[in-house]
């Protein structure tokens, strides 16, 4: 393979995380096997990922999401449009939130 072609490769496997190699392969400008394009993935050094989990929250957490609502029941819908509800964001694993 050529610089251009793993340049091509690079951008494709970017873009399309969730392609498989054969997909990869069909778009490629030249013919090249499968076997050389899962050995020119594995020289950039992409590997496939899981994705981490989410920690669910805990019944401290459900408890002051609680007592927040309860003392602003008297808020308008507009007040409570400007309000980041717990699924609406994300969680990251390790992290201590003060």
């Amino acid at each position: 393979m050529t610089k251009r072609d793993r340049r091509k490769l690079s951008q494709i496997i970017t873009r399309g995380r969730r392609l498989t190699v054969a997909q990869v392969t069909d778009l490629m400008t030249h013919m090249v096997s499968t076997q050389i394009i899962q050995q020119e993935i594995h020289k950039l050094e992409e590997h496939s990922r899981i994705a981490p989990r989410r920690p669910y929250l805990r019944p401290q957490d459900f408890q002051r999401c609680l007592a927040f609502a309860q003392a602003h029941r008297h808020w308008t819908i507009n007040d409570w449009a400007w309000v980041i509800w717990t699924d609406e964001t994300a969680f990251e694993l390790g992290k201590k939130v003060d």
